[in-house]
């Protein structure tokens, strides 16, 4: 898209016995493209027009989830060690915001390093609930209401550590690669805090691959996901607490 908010266009040949779904991925949990047939028929001719926004790529909750349960290529674990629930909450998510993957497993790596970098594209984790033992999955989101929050305070808690990283240590400009999903090419996207620019005097760049997305669109979005965080003077804490917070799990959120 352009600044007008055009959407582009292209047109590719399309064989007689091509499916409908080009370049869906089909998983045994939650079947579903993200956003249906991304091509439509252009009248009168044997082509097809792709609609960059409608790319019928894989839900990353339900990859993570067939990694975790298939028999034959995953690690082949039992349904009743999976908070499927967990699994589907996230999966709405990822689905609502249009965030689709495709990635190749080819077995030369672990299908922890595959799941690993799936979470890397999406901001989610997965963990073992130390309560129910149950494997859990959550996304790193602006989903919380602050007054529902845990208060951590020096009543039920001990700081052991704390340091907030300096401006010299953040990163203003970030560029992201993706594979288009005609050519299979890498493309690149970039974004930048004009803020942070202004604050060190210059461009501090970073290049980040996330070449699960095939969407220019998606990709923008992820740029400018990581240069919020990468930009910012962050603080990182140690905290000792009693039980109180032991309903706390990765990705939690908390006041201090």
């Amino acid at each position: 898209a352009d600044d007008s908010g055009a959407v582009y266009e292209e047109t590719v040949p399309v064989e007689a016995n091509e499916p409908d779904n080009i370049g869906a991925i089909l998983l045994t949990f939650l079947r579903t493209a993200l956003v249906g047939d991304a091509f439509s028929e252009e009248t009168g001719t044997a082509q097809r027009v792709l609609d960059r926004r409608r790319l019928p790529d894989a839900n990353p909750a339900a990859m993570i989830y067939e990694c975790m349960v298939d028999s034959d290529w995953g690690k082949g674990g039992a349904l009743s060690a999976m908070d499927s629930a967990s699994y589907e909450r996230c999966a709405a998510v990822l689905e609502a915001e249009g965030f689709g993957l495709t990635m190749l497993y080819t077995r030369q790596d672990t299908i922890e390093s595959y799941v690993a970098e799936i979470l890397d594209h999406i901001q989610g984790v997965q963990y073992q609930d130390p309560r129910t033992g149950l494997w859990t999955m959550d996304l790193i989101r602006d989903n919380y209401n602050v007054d529902d929050l845990l208060v951590l305070d020096p009543g039920n808690c001990d700081v052991d550590s704390l340091r907030t990283r300096g401006w010299g240590e953040t990163v203003n400009h970030i560029t992201v690669s993706y594979t288009d999903p005609v050519s299979g090419e890498e493309e690149t996207v970039s974004a930048q805090n004009l803020s942070n620019i202004a604050i060190q005097g210059g461009r501090v760049s970073e290049a980040r691959d996330y070449h699960g997305i095939r969407n220019p669109y998606l990709a923008r979005l992820v740029a400018n996901r990581d240069v919020a965080s990468a930009s910012r003077a962050l603080t990182s804490v140690t905290i000792s607490a009693n039980r109180q917070a032991s309903g706390l799990r990765p990705a939690g959120v908390f006041l201090l």
